[in-house]
């Protein structure tokens, strides 16, 4: 039997997809909503005394940006990322043809977010691209 083509990419699909769902009024991507500060502070808590530092970092994909907040673990003097949370902007990036942006308001929240939650850990809060995306901008680790 021959292989059937699909009738769209995957890229074209998603693009459709997140169409229809904005012309229905919801959101254009599905993630798991951002927890309270409480909450966060305990997803950091919970992963023992290595946290170094709150960080905010950029991350794109085929349906747009969004921003990442992560605890800085540092073990062996080796960073690494655990994710607390996902900032996504409902609108997702049709506002960059329709020129609403900025300021980025995922940015606005990971930095209000971030840098609370840092102050009830007593840690440093880091992001090293707040006006703009930017998914090679400078991380916590690189500033020494």
């Amino acid at each position: 039997m021959g292989e059937t083509q699909p009738a769209l990419t995957l890229i074209e699909a998603q693009t459709w997809l997140g169409h229809r769902l904005r012309m229905l009024g919801l959101p254009s991507r599905v993630v798991d909503p951002v927890p309270p500060l409480d909450e966060l502070v305990a997803r950091a808590k919970a992963l023992g005394p290595n946290v170094a530092a709150i960080e905010a970092v950029w991350e794109g994909d085929t349906t747009g940006w969004f921003v990442v907040l992560v605890a800085v673990v540092v073990e062996d003097g080796r960073p690494y990322d655990k994710e607390l949370a996902t900032i996504v902007d409902a609108d997702g990036d049709v506002r960059l043809f329709e020129r609403r942006v900025p300021p980025w308001p995922e940015a606005v929240r990971a930095t209000a977010l971030g840098t609370a939650l840092a102050h009830e850990l007593g840690l440093p809060f880091f992001f090293g691209a707040p006006d703009s995306p930017d998914d090679r901008a400078p991380r916590w680790h690189d500033r020494r």
